[in-house]
């Protein structure tokens, strides 16, 4: 069994990444990608109490509360470790927080990859993707795109220097700007 830990900033594509990291992984047994953004789509979509938080998160396109992203990954996580199936988690840990609760849960990832682009360049997939049609944020007025793509890029450096803290030693960083060959 195997663990993966694939971390990247706002605007990466890293679900993209995650899945075809586990499709090439999957030749040589079965890995199941854990998706932090699918699992807060799942929530939303059941209408809980968790997914009506998330929903006020995501219209200033700011980070989960950590405790409901904890009880969410933590599910998927043990079900995992019970069936005694690799996987590749997407999105998770994202704050210090998360990093310690990872950490609680007794999980020691054997990979634990960290993709880096430019704060220009998340900045720039930010606004791409929240000016979209199907953008879960609203908005036409480019100022506040703009506004919210630097908040989270911001939001999320701060965050990582706390999950780097807590996971010193065992991450290893990638440029997720550049092709994969």
């Amino acid at each position: 069994m195997n663990r993966i830990v694939l971390l990247r900033p706002p605007g990466s594509r890293g679900k993209e990444i995650a899945l075809s990291l586990a499709e090439y992984l999957s030749e040589n047994g079965n890995f199941t990608c854990i998706s932090v953004g699918d699992l807060v789509d799942k929530e939303i979509s059941k209408r809980s109490a968790f997914g009506k938080e998330i929903e006020q998160s995501r219209q200033t396109y700011s980070f989960v509360k950590d405790e409901i992203v904890i009880e969410l990954v933590k599910g998927q996580i043990q079900a995992m470790e019970k069936e005694q199936r690799s996987y590749i988690i997407e999105g998770f840990p994202r704050t210090e927080v998360q990093a310690i609760a990872l950490q609680k849960m007794g999980i020691l990832p054997d990979n634990f990859i960290l993709l880096q682009q430019s704060d220009q360049f998340s900045c720039e997939r930010i606004i791409e993707n929240l000016s979209g049609e199907d953008s879960v944020v609203k908005l036409k007025e480019y100022e506040r795109v703009e506004e919210l793509a630097i908040n989270a890029v911001v939001e999320n450096n701060i965050h990582m220097e706390g999950v780097k803290q807590v996971c010193k030693g065992f991450i290893t960083e990638l440029d997720g700007t550049k092709s994969v060959q």
